[in-house]
């Protein structure tokens, strides 16, 4: 019986030497950053806060190519333009439309001072850890804002067109444009909540059913999983 015991233990400790040598090898991290949008609406400036989180994790090599995985979490920030509809920016971007996804862009904002081939979505833990580490509140530039998607019609996810900051005005009003974003690193809680600002989120989940929701007349964009929600459990 203590022969057996003493092998159970031998085995635990072997388990977390391998899996303590995996992660020195294959880090992960995860962190929170907080990103502010105001809009300007008939002379009124509309502000919203959220905080998104950050996963990183260094992936084992294949075929000689460094490998790595990048994903946001939480829920999309809304403002709210009220006879306008909203605007909200996706925690998971429509690839087919423009605007950066929300796990790129604190990348790209503070490893904008790295030579050019180390700047964007980091590949080595080191790039992350910077950016972990960066302080202070940022204003992005127009070339890396996020994607924004309006809703004329709040409550009606079909209603649903992307659009860049130019086409606020033209779009949505002539009295309505992007004012800017901003981003900051935080140690603040990722925010969550918006289905109580829009009833119908939770018809869109489980995510593996919302790439089903095409939009009538937009071809070039449909709601992709986890567009609007993604808990840090689905990573």
């Amino acid at each position: 019986m203590r022969a057996f015991g003493k092998a159970i233990l031998y085995v635990a400790i072997a388990i977390l030497v391998v899996v303590a040598t995996y992660r020195l090898f294959y880090p992960k991290y995860f962190f929170n950053y907080r990103m502010t949008v105001e809009v300007e609406v008939d002379g009124e400036v509309r502000q919203a806060s959220n905080v998104f989180g950050v996963y990183w994790e260094k992936t084992p090599t294949f075929l000689s190519v460094g490998t790595h995985q990048r994903r946001a979490f939480g829920q999309a920030l809304l403002v709210d333009l009220e006879e306008h509809g909203c605007i909200l920016i996706p925690v998971n971007t429509n690839t087919n439309v423009p605007g950066e996804s929300t796990s790129v862009i604190p990348f790209l904002v503070f490893l904008a001072d790295e030579p050019p081939a180390y700047r964007g979505p980091p590949h080595t833990a080191d790039r992350v850890r910077k950016t972990m580490r960066s302080r202070g509140r940022v204003k992005l530039r127009e070339d890396i804002l996020p994607q924004f998607i309006w809703l004329p019609d709040k409550n009606d996810y079909a209603s649903a067109r992307v659009l860049s900051a130019e086409e606020f005005s033209k779009a949505i009003g002539s009295a309505v444009q992007l004012r800017g974003v901003w981003i900051e690193i935080t140690k603040d809680s990722v925010t969550y909540g918006l289905e109580k600002k829009l009833p119908w989120l939770n018809e869109m989940y489980p995510p593996a059913t919302t790439h089903v929701m095409r939009l009538p007349g937009a071809p070039a964009f449909y709601w992709v999983p986890y567009a609007l929600w993604r808990e840090k459990s689905d990573l």
